[in-house]
């Protein structure tokens, strides 16, 4: 992944939510019936509850996939009970432990942490009324639920310079996803599908029951994966750097994706071949991504490299200004640490000799 090192806690984090989810699904399928009598039962939950503190004091990225608890246990939950009021009260009974934490993160982050960074201005919102806060949470859920729902996949059929074949980046590209293609369509056909599942009866396995559960799952995660980014004002956009909040998006989008493939496409042979192409083009779009910041990355150490070789003697406490350079994932912030790396390395104080500044941001 091109930019995992820089967004790995937030992977990590992402990873302790989604093991979260697994955990309680899993402790309510192994343990219908009184589990608090199991002590296996007691440990697995609380490993579900420590996973999911970890991640939501963290970062509040992933708060908005919580809410979608209720949801999926009720989804389980009718897999045993048919009677529809019969799952409200195993349900609250499973769900109140992760209710109890998210509740007690909520209050914490929004009235006690002092944060230095983004604050929750959904509460200062509130005082314009609650149905214009309402109308606005709402309008902003359906343009990045879509966004990052659906539009992002739309991105990997539009990738960059794919149709000039001149140049050897767009060659490569073909190449990738070409041969990805073959491998995970192979992959895919010889998959030891279900038994039951066949062309004449694609409905023996539930498939169109499971498809509808994804698509509705898929849809509310992307709406309530909004949450904290709208609570804390933060823009959305499928364009640097405001694509990181994305990575929220990620596994509604999936579901929703892959809800909807399972529920139109009725032949194993054309999921296989539509779900190998869709990846395919991701590939590429990953690959063609990759190159985008390698070559900031070049362009970044030559501007270094011709700084140093025509200001080989750059004085102690100088601001570099400029209205902004040539590089699409480097801001002035960023730009000023390697700054003061090269020209003041024996420096280890808090004190920055150096600073770069762009005209176009800070002139504000």
């Amino acid at each position: 992944h091109w930019i995992s090192v820089i967004y790995s806690q937030a992977f990590v984090m992402l990873a302790a939510t989604i093991a979260s989810l697994g955990l309680m699904l899993y402790t309510l399928r192994a343990f219908p019936q009184r589990p608090w009598k199991h002590r296996r039962f007691l440990m697995l939950t609380g490993l579900a509850l420590l996973l999911s503190a970890f991640s939501l004091f963290s970062t509040e990225y992933f708060f908005g996939i919580e809410l979608i608890r209720p949801l999926l246990l009720w989804f389980v939950i009718s897999e045993s009970e048919p009677v529809a009021r019969r799952r409200v009260r195993p349900l609250l009974w499973r769900w109140l432990p992760y209710l109890a934490l998210l509740v007690f993160f909520a209050v914490w982050r929004a009235f006690l942490f002092d944060a230095r960074t983004y604050q929750v201005q959904a509460i200062g919102e509130l005082s314009n009324g609650i149905f214009a806060t309402l109308i606005d949470l709402v309008r902003t859920m359906l343009i990045f639920g879509f966004k990052g729902g659906l539009e992002a996949w739309g991105q990997t059929f539009g990738v960059v310079d794919w149709l000039n074949f001149s140049l050897r980046t767009t060659q490569i590209t073909w190449a990738v996803m070409a041969v990805s293609f073959v491998l995970l369509l192979v992959y895919l056909l010889n998959l030891r599908w279900n038994s039951a599942a066949t062309e004449d009866n694609p409905d023996a396995s539930g498939g169109v029951r499971w498809s509808r559960q994804a698509i509705f799952a898929g849809v509310a995660l992307l709406l309530l994966s909004i949450l904290p980014f709208w609570a804390g004002g933060l823009p959305f956009d499928l364009e640097f750097p405001y694509n990181r909040f994305s990575l929220a998006m990620m596994p509604g989008s999936a579901l929703l994706v892959v809800g909807l493939l399972e529920f139109f496409i009725r032949t194993l042979r054309q999921k296989a071949l539509l779900l190998a192409l869709l990846l395919a083009a991701a590939i590429g779009f990953q690959f063609q991504a990759a190159n985008t910041f390698r070559r900031d990355l070049e362009n970044m150490r030559d501007l270094f490299w011709q700084m140093t070789w025509r200001m080989p003697d750059l004085e102690p406490n100088t601001m570099l200004v400029t209205y902004e350079l040539p590089l699409a994932y480097y801001t002035d912030n960023s730009l000023s640490a390697p700054l003061n790396w090269i020209y003041a390395p024996e420096n280890r104080t808090d004190a920055m000799p150096y600073i770069l500044l762009y005209l176009r941001t800070r002139s504000r």
